[in-house]
């Protein structure tokens, strides 16, 4: 294992990423991956209505606060976007347009 060393890193923060990466929940059905390169990105679970297979979203930003990368209540309110849908049958790895009923970035 290791740690990152730089002011906001997850060292600062007290988390260890090991050499294959780790993955945090930082809510319900929404977890923060981090690569062994220091890549951070969001993943949303969830399981559409009728079926018992859970799924995985990867949002297409990265998680940050630079300019490009998404922030944590945006990505909350991704994820609730992405559950509504599933809670209503619809798997949004399926769709071609994003849906009204999740927010812009």
């Amino acid at each position: 294992m290791r740690k990152e060393g730089a002011a906001g890193s997850t060292a600062a923060r007290g988390i260890t990423v090991a050499r294959s990466g780790a993955k945090l929940t930082v809510d319900r059905g929404l977890q923060l991956r981090i690569a062994p390169d220091g890549t951070r990105t969001l993943l949303v679970r969830y399981t559409i209505k009728g079926t018992t297979g859970e799924r995985q979203h990867r949002l297409s930003q990265d998680y940050g606060g630079s300019a490009g990368q998404i922030r944590l209540a945006a990505a909350c309110a991704e994820a609730a976007g992405i559950h509504a849908l599933a809670r209503d049958g619809v798997d949004c790895g399926q769709l071609k347009k994003r849906p009204a009923c999740m927010p812009k970035l």
